[in-house]
């Protein structure tokens, strides 16, 4: 009988790793694992510690080492130091950071280390935010010494590319959505998340923290409000901003049409997505979010601040509108005539649907794969 063939070793640094933390970058993560791991990668995935959890565990095919994480701030690099540690105990073939700082950084150092290739993405936000002190210590080394890049947004690609002369190992690629998980029946839907009759649902998942003005909906919903019923504004999510947002719609008076539902697990988020008749995502700053994919997926029409990668994957006035980050008024107009015109909502989750074949996961997931290939094969040859 002939022994199985060694699989290459594929470490993934990312700072959480579902079931830890769940939101875009982590799912997207998760995502990637699961293809690699399909494509013939004995994929290892290296992420922060939980005391709840394993420190080593066998996640479907994929082996996940969490490692220590100290608070306070001056105790962190512990997380470094034990990631290097478990990198180098690992071996792998191909090292790859999900974000600059810290997993890109790492996985340079180590990819140098070992005389490893590296890939590093940026997820849109981890560039867009950087303070340029940052940018100019770190970025330098990670683009130069990276085999490959991976940029989520044209704007974050061409800001990247200033600070290397490599800059055509610099490339785009957009996260993705599993389509699937939308093909629901919408009115099913509609009851497992309590809507009533011809209520219309404004819909916000995600994060409770201040680049994500949420308090700007509220306003723009008390504003809406005003002049149309059957308004219900569903909030899904968790975060330091909880408690100010309840105490918001209590002073603007829509507490009775306004229902925190706290955080949901990710596979619930679907039938919320599909029995929305609105989403909606106001944020100061944005990469590629992967709730306006998972919008897109299901069909909702999205109503989304024009900032980061969101202009590159909804055509403003096709599949919703884009308005300026901040401004209350333009979004209460937008999203008022949006409420108001059943037509209009059809046309553009018409126009969402289509989109969101551009985003497959699947699809995603293999051009990530071909260009870790590439990579791989071009460095074992050059270093022959």
């Amino acid at each position: 009988m002939k022994p199985e063939p060694v699989k290459d070793r594929y470490v993934i640094l990312v700072s959480y790793f579902p079931p830890q933390f769940v939101a875009g970058t982590e799912l997207q993560a998760l995502a990637l694992a699961k293809h690699l791991s399909k494509r013939g990668f004995e994929v290892h995935v290296v992420t922060r510690s939980e005391r709840i959890l394993p420190y080593c565990e066998l996640m479907g095919d994929i082996v996940v080492h969490r490692v220590s994480y100290l608070q306070p701030k001056p105790l962190r690099f512990t997380y470094y130091v034990c990631s290097f540690i478990e990198i180098m105990r690992i071996r792998p073939q191909i090292i790859q950071g999900m974000t600059f700082i810290p997993n890109g950084l790492l996985a340079t150092v180590a990819g140098k280390i070992r005389r490893r290739p590296v890939v590093v993405h940026s997820q849109g936000s981890d560039v867009l935010l950087a303070r340029p002190v940052v940018a100019a210590l770190f970025w330098r080394i990670i683009l130069n010494s990276a085999q490959v890049t991976i940029a989520k947004t044209q704007g974050g690609l061409h800001k990247l590319a200033k600070y290397t002369q490599f800059k055509n190992r610099i490339i785009k690629i957009s996260n993705g959505v599993e389509l699937s998980r939308f093909r629901l029946n919408r009115r099913q839907c509609r009851k497992l998340v309590g809507v009533k009759g011809h209520e219309k649902l404004v819909l916000y998942v995600g994060r409770f923290t201040p680049v994500k003005n949420v308090a700007s909906l509220l306003l723009a919903i008390s504003r809406v409000s005003r002049h149309l019923q059957g308004i219900k504004l569903l909030l899904v999510g968790k975060g330091e901003d909880m408690g100010r947002l309840m105490e918001l719609a209590r002073t603007a008076e829509i507490s009775q049409l306004t229902q925190f539902e706290g955080e949901v697990v990710p596979r619930d988020v679907p039938e919320y997505m599909v029995a929305a008749d609105v989403f909606v995502l106001p944020s100061l700053s944005e990469g590629i979010p992967s709730v306006i994919l998972e919008a897109l997926a299901a069909g909702t029409p999205i109503l989304a601040s024009n900032v980061g990668g969101v202009p590159e994957i909804v055509t403003d006035g096709k599949e919703g509108f884009l308005f300026q980050a901040g401004n209350v008024t333009e979004m209460a107009d937008l999203l008022s005539r949006m409420l108001r015109d059943g037509r209009l909502r059809r046309k553009m989750s018409k126009a969402a649907r289509a989109r969101a074949k551009n985003f497959s996961m699947s699809r995603i997931n293999e051009m990530t794969f071909e260009v870790s290939k590439s990579v791989m094969n071009r460095f074992f040859h050059e270093t022959d």
